[in-house]
């Protein structure tokens, strides 16, 4: 049978106890040191204040070079049923309903056809291609236009609006074109 050496049984034992026992150092490294922190901030402030004001400035730039998108929005509402009674005797004989004008009108201010009549009428081909060439398709501008206009449901009440750099602009467009497309609704009818 083997015999242990004494010597190298508690050889082992201390080896094992100097494993258990946990080392100091250890639970240090794992702590924040407050102190050390802030003098480590106090060495790099100078790098931490230009990174601050060049990030601040940085942004105020861009700020300002952005341009200002204004938005024009009108409110439609449906047409009164005695208003579309006078209407009733020019559509030959046929009652209309007020629903019926209306729902027409929204698809007017729809449709393409109406969009180029606008345009062409108003003279804004200038304004939404300046620079336009013959090689510019008509067709790119007109879905230009029509990708400006948004027609949408707020509440159950009909709105139209338009985006542009512009404000009076954008609103002489809701406007002219909310008149424009009533006219061409009520010829139609």
């Amino acid at each position: 049978m083997p015999q242990s050496d004494p010597k190298s049984f508690s050889g082992q034992e201390q080896h094992q106890t100097a494993q258990m026992v946990p080392n100091p150092q250890y639970f240090d490294d794992n702590t924040i040191d407050l102190y050390e922190l802030w003098i480590t901030l106090l060495k790099w402030k100078w790098l931490v204040i230009a990174v601050t004001v060049v990030a601040t400035l940085g942004s105020i730039v861009y700020v300002l070079q952005l341009q200002s998108v204004y938005k024009a929005k009108a409110l439609l509402f449906p047409p009164k049923a005695k208003d579309v009674q006078s209407m009733s005797f020019i559509a030959s004989g046929e009652t209309l309903s007020a629903s019926a004008v209306f729902t027409m009108f929204k698809q007017n201010l729809k449709s393409r056809t109406l969009h180029k009549k606008f345009i062409q009428e108003k003279g804004l081909v200038e304004l939404l291609a300046p620079d336009s060439n013959p090689d510019t398709r008509d067709e790119d501008l007109y879905q230009g236009f029509a990708d400006l206009i948004k027609l949408g449901q707020e509440e159950g009440i009909t709105s139209l609006s338009i985006e542009l750099h512009d404000a009076e602009i954008a609103t002489q467009w809701v406007n002219d074109l909310i008149k424009f497309v009533d006219k061409e609704t009520v010829t139609m009818l």
